[in-house]
């Protein structure tokens, strides 16, 4: 085989995920709101829970900033917020979002998470006609890839990739499939575009209010 004097690998349109954390402590009184029952399909408007709403919305806007660059700031909407906690069986409404067109992003902060065993797991959702075996993975020949979380980490990825909360007993589009969750608290929330423009400051305060 002939020796290459030169060559490159080059990754186009990838599927960005991003991955912050927060420095907030969630106090006592958030902590028990969450572990509650709650009937609301967001919610990140409940008054209580207006810090940790600000620490998500200060995450989405980091993520336009960093990603797609957009000319207006912080032009976008929660629409859509929920808890999940304990271990589930079946796949929940609220996260199962494959065809939710009008949903840009979702994310997840995670309240309570072990470092050690949790991870979100993404799954690629294409089809090919032809596939190979493989001997070593990589970010172009994987086919799943996971990320570990932690407590009070934020993880958010466009909404168009298919994603489940829990490990679904049907033959699905699971992408993003949460392990060893017995102790596990999230916060999950689908993000919308919007007009709004103005000060990045009081476009905050405007979400948080």
């Amino acid at each position: 085989m002939k020796k290459e004097v030169y060559s490159e690998i080059k990754p186009i349109f990838p599927t960005p995920i991003f991955v912050s954390v927060t420095d907030k402590q969630f106090s006592k009184k958030e902590i028990s709101f969450l572990k509650s029952k709650h009937t609301s399909n967001n919610i990140l408007n409940n008054k209580i829970l207006k810090d940790i709403k600000k620490e998500i919305v200060i995450a989405i806007h980091n993520y336009f900033a960093a990603i797609d660059q957009p000319s207006n700031d912080l032009n976008f909407d929660i629409f859509q917020s929920w808890v999940e906690k304990g271990i589930k069986n079946k796949i929940n409404p609220h996260i199962y979002q494959v065809e939710q067109k009008h949903s840009y992003l979702t994310g997840f902060l995670y309240i309570e998470a072990n470092e050690k065993k949790d991870i979100i797991k993404f799954i690629k959702d294409e089809w090919n006609a032809i596939s190979i075996n493989i001997h070593g993975s990589n970010i172009f020949n994987s086919s799943t890839w996971e990320v570990p979380v932690s407590t009070k980490k934020i993880v958010i990825f466009p909404s168009i990739i298919p994603y489940c909360i829990d490990q679904p007993r049907a033959v699905i589009k699971p992408v993003a499939k949460l392990k060893n969750k017995k102790n596990m608290m999230v916060i999950g929330f689908n993000v919308f575009l919007t007009v709004k423009t103005g000060k990045v400051e009081d476009l905050i305060k405007e979400l948080i209010k």
